[in-house]
């Protein structure tokens, strides 16, 4: 895999539906429901090129296999936004996937904490340099258990490979009058990475 990609398969949440034009393109988003071996699922935003996609119509429902890569858009906080590059069909016996391999930079401290269930977490962020652009996106990262206690110890500036996937995950937002908002988090869940010098 290159620097920053992902490859994902899974069931198409909704119809591509209309999200902006840019320089000359249309561009369409859908959501991909992607199962994890522990019989949850991950619900992964993407964006899709009319280019991309031709004059295949893809619908709710289907399953398809998407590679691309990962950018992030600042939305008031960092989101994280697969990009797809292809799209095709697959069968319905197909295996899920969903596996992302980016290379960058650790930008600013990570994070350690301990949630209220016990779980070690440290929480991270990457730079990445797009590719054929002079552009940078800031992939938020998490990993758990024995990687989160290694990577706390990353510094500003690090260079890494990092292996995972991408993960949905929802919280519980707490404002300081005691009203919470549930609240999705995009992110790539690091379970695999190599320090590059």
């Amino acid at each position: 895999m290159k620097k920053n990609e992902f490859r994902i398969s899974g069931d198409l949440m909704n119809d591509l539906t209309f999200d902006h034009h840019s320089y000359g393109i249309d561009f369409y988003k859908t959501r991909i429901r992607v199962e994890r071996r522990s019989g949850t699922w991950d619900i992964i935003p993407v964006t899709i090129a009319s280019d991309v996609i031709g004059r295949t119509h893809y619908h709710k429902g289907d399953r398809v296999r998407v590679t691309g890569e990962l950018r992030s858009y600042i939305r008031g906080k960092n989101f994280l936004q697969a990009f797809g590059k292809t799209i095709e069909r697959v069968t319905d016996t197909a295996p899920d996937e969903n596996v992302v391999v980016v290379e960058g930079s650790i930008y600013g401290d990570p994070e350690f904490r301990t949630t209220p269930n016990r779980h070690r977490i440290t929480n991270f962020t990457l730079r990445v340099k797009r590719m054929y652009e002079s552009v940078n996106d800031y992939l938020p990262c998490i990993s758990w258990g024995g990687a989160a206690r290694i990577m706390r110890h990353s510094e500003p500036g690090d260079k890494m490979i990092c292996t995972g996937r991408i993960q949905s995950r929802r919280y519980r937002k707490v404002f300081e009058d005691g009203t919470y908002q549930m609240r999705t988090a995009i992110e790539v869940s690091v379970y695999k990475w190599e320090r590059q010098i």
